[in-house]
């Protein structure tokens, strides 16, 4: 990771901050009581504690530090990491939170779904090692004897993907969206010549994502090339091709009244 840990940055790091590791740390084996043990600054939930941030507290009857950071490598990938510092040795079981579009799933259910076979590829590293993925309930469960200084992290690619719904949504059938991590994109006139109503987007169109500072106060968008559908043209002429722009859809309307499109038109 160029430059180790990054801060967070507005915009480019939205969705890095939107997975920020969400850990939770089921009660150690060893139940010992101990009266002068510090008090959990978090209270237990079914012997759970679930920070997001820096934390320390109790682990069964064990004082334990998380210490969380997040980031990203040169590919785009989000990457949190999660250093344990255990007053002492002790087994315990580190629960990552998996979102499910870095497994391959928009959605829960059928209702949507990424264009093509997409397997997500979710990573998960203890110490540099990659560890199986085993959900339970959205989490990937590490049970281990923890050491002081040891790393945890979690890698999770953000490429450009295309979101499909349902046939049975009648509005959407025959158009794809866009989204990059847990991040909806959309069409907004100011970035696009064309409008962006009559926008078609080719399955093969390359699609890229690029950081861009003077806009909105810096955010990460998605271009590319599309077709300008259902212009005037004469009888066997292909649609014009123009480059198009789409934005995080959290940061549409705030530069007038205009066009905005998240379903674009197939192609």
């Amino acid at each position: 990771m160029s430059g180790g840990m990054s801060r967070l940055r507005t915009g480019w790091m939205t969705a890095t901050a939107l997975v920020m590791l969400m850990i939770g740390v089921a009660a150690c084996r060893d139940r010992e009581e101990q009266a002068d043990a510090p008090v959990p600054v978090c209270r237990p939930v079914e012997g759970t504690l679930a920070p997001n941030a820096d934390l320390s507290g109790l682990v069964g009857a064990h004082a334990l530090t998380l210490v969380a950071a997040t980031g990203a490598r040169a590919d785009s990938s989000a990457v949190g990491r999660l250093t344990l510092e255990p007053a002492r040795a002790a087994e315990f079981t580190v629960r990552v939170r998996v979102p499910g579009w870095a497994l391959g799933r928009p959605v829960p259910s059928d209702l949507y779904r990424y264009l093509g076979d997409d397997p997500g590829g979710a990573r998960l590293l203890v110490d540099g090692e990659e560890q199986d993925i085993e959900l339970a309930k959205g989490f990937a469960c590490v049970t281990r004897t923890w050491q002081k200084g040891d790393v945890l992290e979690l890698e999770l690619p953000m490429p450009v993907r295309r979101v499909l719904s349902h046939e049975a949504v009648e509005d959407n059938r025959g158009r794809v969206a866009l989204e990059r991590g847990p991040l909806v994109y959309c069409c907004e006139w100011p970035d696009n010549a064309e409008s962006v109503l009559r926008l078609a987007l080719p399955d093969t169109a390359e699609l890229n994502a690029e950081f861009r500072q003077d806009l909105l106060g810096g955010l990460a968008v998605i271009t590319g090339g599309a077709a300008a559908a259902e212009a005037a043209r004469a009888p066997g002429e292909s649609s014009p091709q123009v480059r198009f722009t789409a934005i995080p859809y959290y940061a549409w309307a705030h530069r007038g009244i205009g066009e905005m499109a998240v379903w674009l038109k197939r192609k």
